[in-house]
């Protein structure tokens, strides 16, 4: 009973501060904005929740269970096996601290600096090649297709017919594909859709990922040279859907100009750039010129005969569009009946040179008489932005660590050019970099947040500014963890693993508190040195068990297949990793950072002493 509430003062702080820590690090991931936010702020806190729980377990009721436990002999055969392996793994684990752990410490604090540069250059060149576009980050990670989309958009005004006979051919070649390829194997069907008169989507609806031997980006490839080139087609653009946010185009660039003219033509330059890229896949911008539009400006002429704007509209739409004469019902349903001409003379425009119009008077006069005919454009939509008309020009991007890449040319080549060419033309990047753009800044925020917080609570906990220095050192080496992790494993660095990165500031202070705090309650009669290496070799098991528990706790989800799980991994992958080498470094370089800081305060104190001394 002693010994349980001797152990619990013990570690009580450095406990309570641990988890403390950990809350902290997690409240970030709680304030993501828009739909990622909404999608993972259930993980963080139920983390938080967990941790809570956790420290009232560690400091009540476990020493309570460790209080109450009686001393058994190990009678059985099965109990005394079990004892002969935790006794021989302790021997071989107390034999590798004091042979191999314990000179390689004296070692490093002997040439720390040395081991300090070692470590720095060790995290520039990782923390370089993950942040370079050799790696790229994306926003979330890749997840296996439940559908992949064919969306056809046709020129507005096509009649009906012509859009179901598109709708037929798509599906007819798409139907041959399965049967030339044998693609049942991988998907279940094909779905049509006519989505008005100007849309349409051909869906292949996959099978689980664990039954088919093809991605989803190789069947769209296959789909995509299997269509080839469809005639009175505006444009065709593949989509894999993959999870929240799946349909989002990788790369959006809103482009703006006042005049409709000019943005028309520096869209369409903007695009044609942007398909030169290797890379890119589906480029396509939202411009629709719409039907072609008959504008009527009412004359000198017709006005001096009593005609109007409104009059003159309201006789041609009759004629074309039909004058209502009556309303009939039959039996619950009410019949409009209208009066136009005939289909023969509406189906020809040249029709409106016999076309006469009925002025106030009842004369009769030429359509062309008293208008003046002007052939213009009737937008099917407009798209603004802030107040400024808009075209936006999206495109995928293949493979998706390559965003920053095309990201990098777009912004520093392509678009100041078009900005040369066309004056007075702005733009900016929407959809999902706009979203991740706004995610990583609330993430930073958040990050920078905690660690001022993080700092303040260790002052709390040790009673100087500096000390807190030498456990934060050790957060930048969880990054390097990770980011090699994510090399390892063949993963993107995505949002995700950035969620991952900011938890994990929080898990790698606790073994660097541990080990600091053992320290300074060594410091009494020893000597800074002295104190530091007994606090690695003391504190070296339960650092390394806290460890390889915490990363076998991960394990099973950085190795989960299932698509539920695709995108905790790259998280996952964050904190086991990061944990792992970071904990390899802390067991180093904490020490070295503590003697540094000490070489650091006698050299101050020496200066200072010199100083009075002389005055």
């Amino acid at each position: 009973m002693k010994a349980a509430i001797k152990g619990s003062r013990d570690i009580a702080r450095p406990v309570v501060f641990s988890i403390l820590t950990n809350i902290i690090a997690f409240i970030p991931l709680l304030f993501m904005p828009g739909e990622t936010g909404k999608f993972w702020w259930p993980l963080p806190a139920v983390v938080i929740i967990i941790l809570a729980i956790s420290l009232f377990e560690a400091l009540l009721i476990l020493p309570a269970h460790l209080g109450h436990l009686k001393e058994r002999s190990h009678t059985k055969k099965a109990e005394r096996f079990l004892e002969r392996i935790r006794q021989g793994f302790g021997r071989r684990f107390d034999h590798f601290i004091d042979h191999r752990y314990k000179p390689f410490l004296d070692m490093a604090l002997r040439h720390r600096y040395i081991t300090l540069s070692i470590a720095v250059g060790i995290f520039l060149m990782v923390g370089g090649y993950g942040y370079s576009d050799h790696m790229g980050i994306i926003m979330m990670p890749e997840v296996a297709a439940d559908e992949i989309e064919a969306g056809v958009r046709l020129p507005v005004g096509v009649t009906p017919q012509q859009a179901a006979k598109v709708a037929r051919d798509i599906t007819e070649s798409t139907r041959r594909m399965f049967e030339e390829h044998d693609l049942y194997e991988v998907a279940e069907g094909i779905k049509t859709n006519v989505r008005g008169q100007s849309f349409i989507d051909v869906e292949i609806v996959m099978k689980p990922p664990d039954e088919r031997d093809m991605r989803a980006r190789e069947l769209i490839n296959l789909w995509r040279d299997e269509i080839g080139d469809i005639e009175g087609v505006d444009q065709i653009t593949f989509q894999a859907e993959r999870g929240p946010g799946g349909w989002a185009k990788d790369i959006s660039v809103d482009i703006s100009h006042a005049d409709i003219k000019v943005l028309e033509k520096a869209s369409m330059d903007f695009l044609e750039q942007a398909e030169s890229f290797e890379v890119t896949r589906d480029v396509n911008d939202n411009y629709d010129a719409g039907k072609t539009q008959f504008d009527f400006k009412l004359l000198p002429e017709g006005r001096r005969l009593g005609l109007t704007s409104t009059e003159v509209g309201r006789q041609v739409r009759d004629a074309f569009y039909g004058a209502l004469a009556m309303r009939q019902l039959r039996g619950v349903n009410e019949v409009e009946m209208r009066v136009k001409l005939p289909y023969s003379e509406r189906e020809d425009l040249h029709n409106l040179e016999n076309f006469v119009i009925r002025t106030p008077d009842g004369q009769e006069v030429p359509l062309f008489d008293v208008v003046r005919l002007e052939e213009g454009e009737a937008f099917s939509s407009i798209n603004r932005r802030d107040g400024r008309r808009i075209v936006t020009v999206s495109m995928d991007v293949e493979p998706k660590s390559a965003v920053s890449q095309v990201m990098k040319s777009l912004n520093e080549e392509v678009l100041p050019e078009i900005r040369n060419n066309y004056p007075g033309t702005t733009w900016s990047f929407q959809g999902t970099q706009a979203d991740m753009r706004e995610s990583t800044q609330v993430l930073w925020s958040g990050f920078a947040m905690a660690m001022m917080l993080i700092f303040a609570l260790l002052a709390l906990a040790f009673g100087n500014y500096v000390q807190p220095l030498i456990v934060m050192f050790a957060i930048p080496f969880g990054i390097v963890g990770a980011v090699i992790g994510h090399i390892l494993l063949g993963h993107d660095l995505s949002l995700v693993s950035l969620m991952g990165i900011i938890a994990l500031s929080g898990v790698v202070v606790n073994d660097s508190l541990i080990m600091v705090d053992y320290a300074n309650r060594k410091r009494g009669g020893k000597t800074a040195y002295e104190a530091i290496h007994e606090a690695g070799v003391r504190r070296f098991r339960p650092i390394m068990l806290t460890t390889f528990t915490t990363f076998g706790g991960l394990t099973p989800i950085i190795l989960e297949t299932s698509r539920q799980a695709y995108h905790l991994i790259p998280m996952a992958i964050s904190l086991g990793f990061g944990i792992l080498f970071a904990t390899a470094i802390i067991l180093v370089i904490v020490p070295c950072f503590y003697m540094v800081l000490e070489d650091l305060k006698v050299l101050w104190f020496t200066a200072r002493g010199k100083d009075l001394a002389q005055s």
